[in-house]
């Protein structure tokens, strides 16, 4: 029913894009993939979540130092480093995060599926591509990255391993989004390496249910550990949304690649999103991109002037839909109705 249909969303082209943490290009980190998991990633968002997973660690390595033995992790460099993050090279591309946490470049394609029997042939014919921000430093970048000790501080003794989590939808029907999510984390765990001699580790993958209960549920168990130094998810907005002020209380980091709710972190003008907390991160876009990729695309290309905007009655999709329309109504299309199914 999809055929000659368009689609937008993250652009996938990653070809030659290499992660400056790992050295891993991204046709490499794919190739492991495929050879440790047996299949090919069924959403795009892994690779997204393996330059989360690496920027957190590079900041867990900028904020610490031995104490004997001891690796202790300041909490608030954590957040300090990720703050002045400008120009990284990711598997995504070159990112920089913003005052709120937005660290992808945000850029978008639309594709059109021309061939129903080769889904490889049809996400690979992209027909559009929207690429709002390119890369500019954001921020001045310190000397080094530990903090005041106001967020608290993790010790990790001698034999022990580092601590961080990936919270992420690995059961139900969004599983397919969340698993690739976690095995991006652990495919960078894995090229990374130690950190000042103590190995990372996920432990248990937890699940976000893609759900506001999952999410504040899950967010509950990891701020009472007291040795979690961050987090890598949620896999769904609407987790985020629980999850995001309790990790963020607790002084902790998340960083999603898959989160794309604007609410999350600001609108195109600098407002921080009402769903914004210091400590929140991603390397996902924002929807407000998307919707304005989509839109530019119809008006421009297409040569649409009317639209409707049809979302199922979550909070995403409505938001995406949101996006679209406010997009398209000031690009001077009209439209015609905007209505849940």
């Amino acid at each position: 029913e999809s055929q000659g249909m368009y689609f937008s969303g993250p652009d996938v082209r990653y070809g030659s894009n290499y992660n400056q943490s790992t050295g891993e290009t991204a046709a490499d980190v794919l190739a492991d993939y495929e050879a440790e998991f047996g299949e090919v990633p069924a959403a795009p968002f892994w690779a997204h979540s393996y330059d989360a997973a690496a920027l957190l660690m590079d900041a867990i390595a900028a904020a610490s130092y031995d104490d004997g033995g001891t690796l202790v992790i300041d909490r608030a460099g954590v957040r300090e480093f990720l703050n002045g993050v400008s120009n990284y090279s990711g598997l995504i591309g070159l990112m920089s995060c913003d005052e709120y946490g937005d660290c992808s470049s945000s850029k978008i394609t639309v594709i059109q599926n021309i061939d129903i029997n080769d889904y490889g042939v049809s996400t690979a014919n992209v027909v559009y591509e929207y690429a709002p921000l390119g890369s500019a430093q954001v921020g001045d970048i310190a000397a080094d990255h530990l903090g005041d000790g106001s967020l608290g501080v993790v010790e990790v003794g001698p034999g022990e391993a580092i601590q961080i989590r990936s919270l992420n939808a690995i059961s139900g029907d969004v599983a397919f989004l969340g698993i690739p999510n976690q095995r991006g984390v652990e495919l960078a765990i894995a090229d990374y390496g130690p950190i000042g001699g103590h190995d990372v580790t996920i432990g248990a993958g937890m699940d976000d249910l893609c759900s506001a209960d999952g999410g504040q549920a899950a967010a509950q168990i990891l701020v009472a550990d007291q040795d979690v130094v961050g987090v890598i998810g949620t896999s769904c907005s609407g987790a985020a949304t629980a999850a995001s002020p309790l990790i963020s209380a607790a002084g902790m980091v998340m960083i999603s690649g898959s989160n794309t709710s604007p609410a999350l972190t600001s609108d195109l003008a600098g407002t921080a999103g009402k769903n914004y907390h210091a400590g929140y991160y991603r390397t996902a876009h924002n929807d407000l991109y998307q919707g304005a990729a989509a839109a530019n695309f119809a008006l421009d290309v297409l040569g649409v002037s009317t639209a409707a905007a049809i979302h199922d009655g979550d909070p995403y999709t409505e938001g995406l839909a949101t996006a679209f329309a406010d997009a398209f109504k000031a690009g001077g299309g009209t439209i015609t109705g905007f209505t849940a199914v």
